[in-house]
């Protein structure tokens, strides 16, 4: 991706409060040669939710602005062959040719400084009447910030650039965690320069009381295993972790969490196979979990709020009681 679609994919971003993933177009080859020589090709796609509107962004980069009529046909060609929506970006246009674009309804966007987008003001408010009708659960990463803003108390100036980088995940999918913030009306943004930054409207106990309803278990899958080097480097977990934040008695299986991914990476060790999926006195319950624990934690047990996740569902009463102790002592 070149400084333009970088710079368009961030103004994106700021300008419509939503993330844009743009790619090179895999087809672009199969475009005339005149067509090649004049543009670049990359999809565009607003990876939100389970809709995903998909277009054609045709850069230009040449020295000379080709005409508004000209451009139509360009896009009638592009729209045949790729059967998707197709945009007209430069980094600059003349005021002529941008009335003149406007006059043929040719999309179009200037990275930084105006953009014509009908057809996409029609899908995002598409979306947004979607997302109004059903309450969806945070992402992995979404929930992650929140934990971790909540855990660390940071709720304020929150960029998702440096935010990504400590919780290992890329600028794009904070950006998608943040749209899922404010759309869950628990956040809003606002811009210094060109970056956009997080602000939590609450905090503590009353941000996570506003929050649960969009909380999930971190937990995906259980596995039983024999002890080895590998596993006793896992924090503890469920039950086991949460002895070690109240009176409750350590369970007769010790539990411990990894993240799926590396539990992918790492599920092939001979070390590993001995008791896989089975239980047995002396094996260890692992919890496969959507999120690294690491990221919440300074030692070796999971954090007192995905903990809670975990085992709020669970009908045991001493268990809940625990819980609850747990709760009360956070420092909010």
């Amino acid at each position: 991706m070149n400084n333009l679609t970088e710079h368009l994919a961030v103004y994106l971003a700021n300008t419509l409060g939503v993330s844009a993933d743009i790619k090179l177009w895999p087809e672009r080859n199969s475009l005339p040669l005149y067509l090649r020589e004049n543009y670049k090709f990359f999809t565009l796609q607003f990876q939100l939710d389970q809709f995903e509107p998909e277009y054609i962004l045709f850069v230009d980069s040449s020295n000379h602005e080709q005409s508004a009529s000209k451009i139509e046909k360009h896009i009638s060609h592009i729209k045949k062959i790729s059967n998707m929506k197709a945009v007209y970006v430069r980094e600059a246009v003349t005021a002529y040719n941008r009335k003149r674009l406007i006059e043929h309804r040719i999309p179009f966007v200037i990275p930084g400084n105006q953009m014509y987008l009908p057809a996409l003001g029609l899908d995002l408010r598409e979306f947004m009447r979607r997302l109004k009708k059903k309450q969806d659960l945070f992402s992995p990463s979404t929930q992650v910030l929140l934990l971790h803003s909540i855990l660390y108390h940071n709720t304020n100036a929150i960029k998702p650039s440096e935010t990504g980088t400590k919780l290992g995940y890329s600028t794009m999918t904070m950006i998608r965690s943040f749209d899922q913030l404010e759309f869950a009306k628990i956040a809003e943004h606002y811009k210094v320069g060109k970056e956009r930054h997080l602000h939590f409207l609450f905090s503590g106990k009353e941000l996570w009381d506003k929050a649960l309803s969009f909380l999930s278990t971190p937990v995906q899958k259980y596995l039983f295993l024999q002890p080895s080097d590998t596993i006793l480097a896992f924090p503890d977990a469920g039950q086991t972790a949460l002895s070690h934040y109240t009176m409750l008695a350590e369970p007769r299986n010790p539990e411990k969490a990894v993240f799926s991914r590396r539990w992918r990476s790492i599920q092939a060790d001979a070390d590993l196979q001995q008791g896989y999926q089975f239980r047995y006195p002396e094996s260890f319950r692992i919890e496969i979990w959507k999120y690294a624990p690491e990221k919440l934690i300074g030692g070796q047990v999971v954090d007192p709020l995905s903990l809670y996740l975990s085992l709020k569902d669970e009908d045991d009463e001493r268990i809940q009681d625990a819980l609850d102790s747990i709760m009360k002592v956070i420092k909010w």
